[in-house]
């Protein structure tokens, strides 16, 4: 699975991954109070919820439901009690709010069934209607047992309790306020709305000489347990976070002691929400409390569409009375309503204490707020934030803090090492598998004790974006960096192996030693007498005179699909057959090729002797027939040959070539191949090494093969031109008349300034040409200004045309070399041409329509045309297979009354 980096670029790598870590890891703490950031963490950890209490739901059974000890704790089950007006309240004639003189009933008779706290989770934030209510209220306030709510309030001096109608604790002392008051908050999360964190005390800054407040729940635990509030959180002290909350009507900030709530699940079904549509009670007090810094204090809302309703609420592990249910208990019944313990030593029963919360849970009320596990009733959260306190399960949350940084750093690293140090195809499995595990830890981390010691929370989003961000990048620069490598391999691969289809060897089959059967043609060439010349030459010489020579043969052998197999200091061996331009005759296009070598040094031969350098003939052997093409050598070295008889013979045949005074000899083999193609004679039979029978060798008749390769259309001068190609489209039918005009027009302006026509193409939707500027004799210099006169022409006759289409008419100008073969019988110098620029110049026309000019130019041209040519870059092509990106020009249509004006053209 290692792939096959070097050690410097794994180093290069690693370094980036680290480096987009760290980068990640800044821009996850400068933004983690962004909403989008938040919201995806969330998001993640809602899927953990949904998953698990998926699985709960799979695995719960009756004996769950009956037996509080299989999740919860007996201690907290046993001593915890809900007495709530719920919605059978409201059936049984019950109305909200509640007089405030039932009070003193309920209290009076759950302090006989067992209560030792009472605390009441609902705010009497102002008097009622009856006075004597409120009288009787503020009796029951003054029983020790009961813990009233109310509201925090900043002022400047101290911490203000708000929401709490002060007559009701006129007759409190101050012990009374600090032993039985408690506020209440629950922090929701500002993305979704959810609460998530109780605030669960509260401290002034230094400078304020005020004692801290607690909560509603610490306060009544702490009273239940006869203990301090401080106590009580410093059972779960390792579970709390702290942060800065801001309280109306002060400036400065306050500090919270937090805890992230470990829910049950909801205790409001579809079935409730149904019965309460249509008897939503009445607020006691509707609830306001100024929002902090951790996010925003809840509103009762309407709840909405129910989560995880299969999965037992922490209201089925207590006792839960409705309110008209303890009132209508006789007393007698009352003592050991919630229970009774057994003493082992006497046998005696004793009724249990227990902690009763008094709240509302009717949903559609306005004490329902939303949380991870649907909606919810307030009297439920502070149950639940009980259990969180009594058993130390909050849930330990990471994903705000600064050590988050560790996971994301962690995690992108580990991705890092997977990008480096595996390959592609198994990288990205990997990649995937690692995010997976991570997300599957997060899981077990929070859910594994959830129910006995709470949950971690971890963050998951911010470390797979480091992950996914690290793990890209170092993956598209090995990319980059493969695909550079691969293409300078592949450009080296091509000047070295003797195969036209490389893609095809290197990507497919490889260099597997191995080898098949084709019948082609091989010929051998041989410099005559360079032993002696090397003697009288300095090596620098030599290798200048045979780069020169292997030069212009290596140019014949391309023309007619020769293939280079290997170089022997002057000696070449050429294989024709296997390239496209030397099928299917591959015999006739060897002998051709070594024609053309022979006239083709004849040539240099004149110009070395001009130079007074020396000068040498060579030797040419050709041989057709079967051989072996494929792959020889071992692991250590690897080479691709054509072995076989015809390779043999052609050597022999080049070896005879000086005794028998022929430079270019073939066997019959390649005679009868060749067929009409070559123009040859039978010299003799003669005797070669490793051959039992003589064989029949045929010469070329150069002068015969010399005007044949001239007239052949294989026979291609190599030439500096410029090439115009224009398409005239027909845009709306009923044009007909116009377009042939325009046919004619770009005809005769072609034809005026002695242009070469390379291509024409006519159907009923489109006609297009391409003019070649540089042949039929005329002067290469001139060729850009010819064609860009004629570009001009053709413009203004179309532009004159009624109904002219701008759009419909389309010109591209480029130059470079190509090889031209003249077609001298005809008039017009019409000609053909083959080489890149002339295929660049199609796949510039046809990408580059798209454009917003109706005629580009390329950068090859431009310097030619002077200064005052109309253009301006617009785009930039890369030619395929080579390392060039030309620039793209448009020639504005107003060049064309500029050059008009200048006296650049004159138009007929």
């Amino acid at each position: 699975m290692l792939n096959g980096y070097s050690s410097r670029q794994q180093r290069k790598s690693l370094c980036l991954g680290a480096v987009i870590g760290i980068a990640v890891t800044a821009f996850c703490l400068l933004n983690s109070t962004h909403d989008w950031l938040r919201f995806a963490e969330n998001l993640v950890q809602r899927t953990w919820m949904d998953r698990y209490y998926a699985t709960y739901r799979q695995q719960a059974s009756e004996q769950y439901i009956s037996s509080s000890a299989a999740l919860l704790d007996r201690s907290f089950t046993e001593k915890v009690v809900l007495v709530v007006f719920d919605d059978s309240s409201l059936r049984s004639g019950l109305r909200w709010p509640i007089s405030r003189s039932l009070y003193a009933e309920l209290v009076r008779k759950l302090k006989i069934a067992g209560a030792k706290t009472i605390a009441f989770d609902i705010i009497f934030s102002g008097p009622s209607q009856d006075s004597r209510s409120d009288k009787t209220l503020q009796q029951v306030f003054a029983d020790p047992a009961v813990i009233v709510p109310y509201g925090l309030l900043g002022r400047e001096t101290s911490i203000g309790r708000g929401l709490l109608y002060p007559p009701l604790v006129s007759t409190w002392s101050e012990q009374d306020r600090q032993r039985r008051l408690g506020f209440t908050m629950e922090v929701a999360d500002p993305i979704d709305k959810r609460v998530r964190l109780a605030v669960l005390k509260v401290t002034p800054p230094s400078h304020i000489s005020d004692a801290p407040h607690y909560s509603l729940t610490v306060t009544a635990l702490a009273h239940f347990l006869d203990i301090s509030p401080q106590q009580v959180l410093e059972r779960c002290s390792k579970k709390l976070e702290t942060a800065d909350i801001t309280l109306a009507g002060s400036p400065y900030a306050f500090t919270a002691a937090v805890g992230r709530i470990a829910y049950c699940g909801s205790d409001l079904t579809s079935g409730t929400l149904e019965a309460a549509a249509e008897t939503k009670p009445a607020p006691e007090s509707e609830l306001d409390i100024t929002s902090g810094t951790i996010g925003h204090s809840v509103r009762q809302q309407p709840p909405s569409k129910l989560a995880h309703s299969n999965v037992p609420p922490i209201s089925d592990y207590l006792q839960v009375w409705p309110v008209q249910e303890i009132l209508s208990v006789p007393d007698a019944d009352l003592p050991g309503l919630f229970g009774v313990s057994i003493n082992p030593a006497n046998g005696r029963e004793t009724p249990n204490q227990v902690l009763a919360l008094v709240g509302v849970n009717v949903p559609g009320g306005y004490d329902i707020k939303m949380s991870d596990v649907g909606s919810i009733s307030g009297v439920s959260i502070h149950a639940n934030i009980l259990w969180n306190l009594m058993q130390g399960t909050f849930l330990k949350d990471y994903s705000t803090q600064l050590s988050s940084g560790i996971f994301i750093i962690t995690l992108a690293f580990l991705a890092a090492l997977l990008a480096t140090y595996c390959e592609i195809k198994w990288a990205g499995s990997l990649f995937l598998l690692l995010c997976g595990g991570y997300w599957y830890l997060g899981y077990q981390l929070m859910y594994a004790q959830y129910f006995s010691q709470g949950g971690i929370i971890i963050p998951v989003f911010a470390p797979w974006l480091g992950a996914a961000a690290s793990f890209s990048a170092i993956t598209l620069r090995n990319i980059l960096v493969e695909r550079t490598a691969k293409q300078t391999m592949h450009n080296a691969l091509a000047d070295v192996l003797p195969v036209p289809d490389i893609e095809d060897w290197v990507n497919n089959r490889g260099l597997e030693i191995g080898a098949k059967e084709r019948d082609l043609t091989i010929l051998f060439s041989d410099i005559r007498g360079y032993t002696d010349l090397s003697e009288t030459l300095k090596p620098t010489d030599i290798t200048e005179m045979l780069n020169t020579y292997h030069e212009a043969m290596g140019s014949i052998f391309e023309r007619y699909g020769g293939i280079i197999f290997d170089y022997q200091g002057d000696a070449q061996m050429v294989v024709f057959g296997l390239a496209p331009a030397s099928q299917p005759n591959h015999a006739a296009a060897a002998v051709k090729a070594a024609a053309a070598m022979v006239l083709r040094l004849e040539q240099l031969r004149h110009e070395w002797k001009a130079q007074k350098r020396p000068v040498f003939e060579c030797g040419i052997g050709v041989c057709t027939g079967a051989v072996a093409l494929g792959v020889i050598g071992s692991k250590y070295r690897k080479q691709i040959c054509a072995i076989g008889d015809p390779t043999n013979t052609s050597a022999r045949m080049q070896g005879k070539s000086k005794e028998l005074n022929s430079p270019v000899l073939m066997t019959e083999s390649t005679y009868k191949a060749a067929g009409n193609g070559i123009d040859a004679f039978f010299i003799q039979s003669v005797s070669v090494k490793g051959k039992r029978a003589p064989l029949k060798v045929y010469g070329v008749d150069l002068a015969k093969m010399s005007e044949r390769l001239r007239q052949d259309d294989l026979h291609l001068d190599e030439r500096s031109v410029s090439m115009l190609l224009i398409s005239l489209v027909q845009v709306n039918p009923g044009q007909e008349e116009r377009q042939v005009t325009a046919l004619q027009n770009i005809c005769n302006s072609c034809t005026a300034h002695n242009s070469g026509w390379a291509v024409f193409l006519g159907d009923t939707y489109s006609c297009t040409f391409a003019s070649v500027f540089g042949c039929s004799g005329q002067e290469s210099e001139n060729s850009a200004i010819k064609a860009y006169h004629t570009a001009l022409e053709i413009l203004e006759k179309y532009y004159r045309l009624p109904a002219s289409e701008p759009d419909s008419l389309f010109i591209t100008l480029h130059g470079g070399w190509v090889s031209v073969r003249e077609n001298r019988e005809k008039d017009a110098g019409l000609c053909s041409i083959q080489g890149e620029a002339w295929q660049t110049l199609q796949d510039l026309h046809q990408k580059c329509q798209r454009l917003p000019s109706d005629f580009i130019a390329t950068e090859t041209v431009l310097p030619a045309l002077g200064e005052d040519v109309c253009a301006q870059v617009i785009s930039t092509y890369k030619v395929p297979r080579k390392k060039q990106t030309l620039a793209i020009y448009a020639v504005k249509p107003k060049a064309v009354q500029h050059a008009k004006k200048a006296g650049q053209i004159s138009f007929s």
